[in-house]
């Protein structure tokens, strides 16, 4: 589990420097770039949760994982959704263009907590091949 929070957290650091690049080409007060930064948090903690509540379902049981994956990904999906909605009430902006960098930034925190799901599932299968 400590693996799974070490590679997300350099992720985080990761999208946070192209981030960064990116609002010294735009400006900071860009309403894309305000959008990245609380996205990054917002991903950050959430992918965080999510990869807890899995990976700790994986060591449980096989169909506690498929329910808890399926719980975590309408979850975060309804998350992401609120999430937007309530950036776009708050701030109004003046165009729709602001959600490009969040959904980059979903896309890119999904298949990280895919990918990190599906290499602690082998792990765990791996390790139960061997002690039979």
């Amino acid at each position: 589990m400590r693996r799974f929070f070490l590679r997300l957290f350099g992720l985080f650091v990761l999208l946070s420097g192209i981030a960064a690049l990116a609002a010294l080409a735009l400006g900071w007060a860009h309403p894309a770039i305000r959008l990245c930064w609380w996205a990054l948090i917002f991903f950050l903690f959430i992918t965080a949760l999510t990869g807890w509540m899995g990976l700790r379902a994986l060591h449980q049981s096989a169909r506690g994982f498929v329910t808890s994956v399926s719980l975590m990904v309408t979850a975060k999906l309804l998350g992401s959704a609120l999430f937007v909605a309530l950036y776009a009430w708050l701030t109004k902006p003046q165009s729709p263009m602001f959600i490009i960098p969040f959904f980059i930034l979903y896309i890119f925190f999904t298949v990280f907590e895919i990918r990190e799901l599906i290499i602690a599932q082998k792990r765990v299968d791996s390790a139960a091949a061997h002690k039979s």
